[in-house]
Formats: C-alpha cells, sequence, structure tokens
C-alpha cells in the first residue's frame, strides 16, 4: 500500500495566494468577532445586574411642607417622612425601609452640585430607599393611596418604567451585536470557500496526481483542511491578541464609573475564557469549511 503522506508533504499546497490572503481575513474576522460577542456579553452582565438590584427596589420622595419658618418646615417634613416610613413598614412585600440622611442624599447631588455640606435645617426633599421582596405582588395603586391619606407630600418614584426600557434598548443592542457575528461567520465561511476554490484550481496538476496513484477524495480533502487550519489559527491569533487590549482597556473605563448603570459590564473569569477560545473555534470552522469544499467539488468534477 502506498505511504501517501510520504508522497505529499512535499506537494505545493501551501503555496500560493490565498496562503497570503486567508490569514489577514480571518485576523480581521476574530477581532470583530472578540468585539463583538465580548460587547453582548458585557450588555448581558448589565442587564442581569440591573434585574437583580433595581427592579426590586422603588424611592419615595418627601417633599417640604409647605409652611412659613424653615424650622416648621424642616419639622413637618420629618413627621411626614415618619409617617411614610410606618406606612411602607406595614405594606406587604416590601422588606426594607432606609431614609437617606444628608450626607447620603449629598452624594446624589454630587455630580450637579460638587462636594458640599447639606445642613440638618436646610428644607430639602427627603429620600427613602425602599427593598422588595417580589415585585410582582406589591399592590402599588394601594400604596399610592396610603401615602396620600397619611403622607400628602410623598411620592413614589418607580423605577421599572425606565428600567424596562433600557432593558429594551440593551436587548436591541445585544440582537444587532449577534447580527454582527452572525454576518462575520457567513463572511469567513465565504472568504475560507473562495481561497479553496482558488487554490482547487491552482494545484489542479498535483490533485490529479494523487488522483493517479489512488488517493482519495477525503485524503485530499484532509489535505486542504490542515492547510486551512495552520493559516486561519495563524490570522486568528492575531485578531485575539489585538482585540483583548481593546477590550481590557473599554472595561477599564467602565469599571472607572463606580456604582454608575454602565459599572457592571464588566466580564466573568468564565466570558474571558470563551472569548479566548474564539481563535480555536474560528479555525476549526475554517477547517472543516475547506474540507466540505473540497470533499465536494471533487465528487462532482472528478
Amino acid at each position: 500500500m502506498l505511504d501517501f503522506k510520504k508522497y505529499t508533504q512535499n506537494l505545493p499546497f501551501a503555496y500560493d495566494t490565498s496562503s497570503l490572503f486567508l490569514p489577514w481575513i480571518m485576523m480581521l474576522m476574530v477581532f470583530l468577532a472578540s468585539l463583538t460577542i465580548a460587547g453582548s456579553l458585557a450588555v448581558n452582565n448589565m442587564v442581569k445586574y440591573w434585574n437583580s438590584s433595581i427592579s426590586g427596589s422603588l424611592t419615595v420622595q418627601v417633599m417640604p411642607s409647605s409652611v412659613k419658618t424653615s424650622e416648621n418646615i424642616v419639622d413637618n417634613t420629618m413627621a411626614e417622612v415618619d409617617r411614610t416610613v410606618a406606612v411602607l413598614k406595614q405594606t406587604p412585600g416590601i422588606t426594607d425601609v432606609h431614609v437617606l440622611n444628608n450626607d447620603e442624599i449629598g452624594k446624589l447631588l454630587e455630580p450637579w452640585l460638587g462636594n458640599i455640606a447639606l445642613h440638618e435645617d436646610l428644607p430639602v426633599p427627603r429620600l427613602i430607599d425602599v427593598k422588595i421582596n417580589i415585585p410582582e405582588n406589591l399592590n402599588l395603586p394601594k400604596l399610592k393611596d396610603e401615602l396620600a391619606k397619611y403622607a400628602p407630600n410623598a411620592s413614589l418614584d418607580v423605577h421599572r418604567i425606565w428600567l424596562a426600557k433600557l432593558i429594551s434598548l440593551a436587548s436591541t443592542l445585544k440582537f444587532l451585536a449577534w447580527m454582527v457575528l452572525l454576518l462575520v461567520l457567513i463572511t469567513t465561511a465565504i472568504t475560507v470557500i473562495y481561497a479553496t476554490f482558488t487554490s482547487l484550481e491552482v494545484h489542479k496538476p498535483a490533485i490529479e496526481l494523487l488522483h493517479l496513484i489512488g488517493a482519495r477524495d477525503a485524503y485530499i480533502a484532509l489535505l486542504f483542511s490542515r492547510r486551512t487550519l495552520t493559516f486561519s489559527l495563524a490570522g486568528a491569533f492575531i485578531g485575539t491578541f489585538l482585540a483583548l487590549p481593546l477590550i481590557i482597556i473599554i472595561g477599564t473605563m467602565l469599571s472607572g464609573l463606580q456604582e454608575g448603570l454602565l459599572a457592571r459590564a464588566s466580564l466573568a473569569w468564565f466570558q474571558w475564557f470563551f472569548i479566548a477560545s474564539i481563535p480555536f473555534f474560528a479555525a476549526v470552522l475554517s477547517a472543516v469549511t475547506a474540507f466540505l469544499t473540497v470533499a465536494c467539488q471533487l465528487k462532482r468534477t472528478m
């Protein structure tokens, strides 16, 4: 039996224009795929954070009372805060009620007013942070009626409305990201098919020679598959190497937002592992595409 490996080691399968074209295209495709997947995972992490922390809470604002002297304003406002807290604690579904002090309110106002200290006698709206066990079980209309009865200056700020808009926007961004990824995969497959067809035409005499000495189509397809795997893996590693620093820089900038909505856009360790596996997946996909392309073409023409 002929040793085809011995006779095909020096065949010029690796020396044509596609050998230079394929790694560059693979580098660009993997670069775009890495950025797209990282962005999609980051958006997904943010949505999970919003659902877990914001959807299970609401804010109650108690406006200062309308009286003549500032002392009476502060006293009446704090008395209304106490009544509001009492109503909230008796409401089913609410697990925790926290009245923000002046220091905490000052931190909320810091982006607009700077680092200022609020005086105790300053008549400012009082904020109450409320934690909800099961948001769906909270009867908001009844709670509003109770607050209107015992604390007319208290108002509810429910986060569900604008949170739903944020989640809708995030879902749209994720959909667009996956569409871009699908486009990248299709473009990569078409590129590999085109490069393989070109290589088949260039090396047609060598392929005919292999057929004459008894080589099967699957063996020839495997040769092209190995060749494609080598070139694709080289380009894919370069693309990932270029994408990772950019992902890290963007993640570092977002983490500097501290408690902002985008602060939870960082990636978990297993998500970094998933991104690092992209070049291997891209190379294997290219190799399989090349194998099937060669096998189908040889079956049809030879």
